[in-house]
């Protein structure tokens, strides 16, 4: 009896597998933007045509809005990651601090907020493996700035967390009005946590601008 051999499986050219990159990277960034304009629930027909191609090629990528956010979720820490590798190889400490807070406030101010896609992915969990790296870079942070003495000794490395959380909410009320807004509280804070500084604050919000926020987010 003769036996039939199947096929062996034969792998994507490396073009279709190219181009399969290619369009998750647009996909990804093109939800970044929709999502900083239209909030996370916006439609992911909105995604698809920023991205520039079909809603059929979303859902090839990602079945369903979780597993698009989820790999918004990942990429984000890895970004919070690599501006916290970036602030440890600065030789001045208080500058490697300055710069990792400021680029995950500046991040959430781009992409929105990590809290934001648990707040509707409650199967997403914050990946251990990434949070314990992140942590512990944070740390190692805030210690090489408190050694040097520009950083008040009383700041731990949960500060840096309320710093982010509360730099969210004003990402959020101010998106529409003034986005550039939590600049200026990112200076109040780091004014706050510096032990001397002579920095000039960005300008503030106007009383008109405050009423537009309230009403917007009411």
């Amino acid at each position: 009896m003769e036996v039939m051999q199947s096929d062996p499986v034969r792998p994507e050219p490396p073009a279709l597998r190219r181009d399969a990159a290619e369009n998750r990277s647009r996909l990804l960034n093109a939800a970044r933007v929709v999502f900083a304009e239209q909030g996370i629930q916006a439609p992911l027909e909105h995604v698809s045509r920023q991205a520039g191609v079909g809603i059929g090629t979303l859902y090839r990528r990602f079945p369903t809005r979780e597993a698009l956010l989820e790999a918004l979720f990942n990429e984000e820490y890895h970004l919070y990651i690599q501006a916290a590798d970036e602030a440890l190889k600065m030789p001045d400490a208080w500058t490697g601090f300055t710069h990792y807070i400021s680029r995950i406030c500046e991040l959430q101010g781009e992409h929105g907020t990590i809290r934001e896609f648990l707040s509707v992915t409650p199967g997403v969990s914050t990946p251990l493996p990434l949070h314990q790296v992140l942590f512990e870079r944070a740390e190692r942070i805030v210690e090489r700035a408190k050694q040097q003495g520009t950083l008040r000794p009383d700041v731990e490395v949960g500060d840096t967390a309320l710093i982010a959380w509360a730099n969210a909410e004003i990402v959020k009320i101010t998106r529409r009005v003034a986005p550039e807004q939590w600049r200026r509280h990112l200076s109040l804070m780091l004014d706050g946590l510096r032990c001397k500084s002579s920095e000039l604050f960005p300008a503030p919000l106007s009383s008109e601008d405050i009423l537009k926020a309230m009403r917007q987010n009411v």
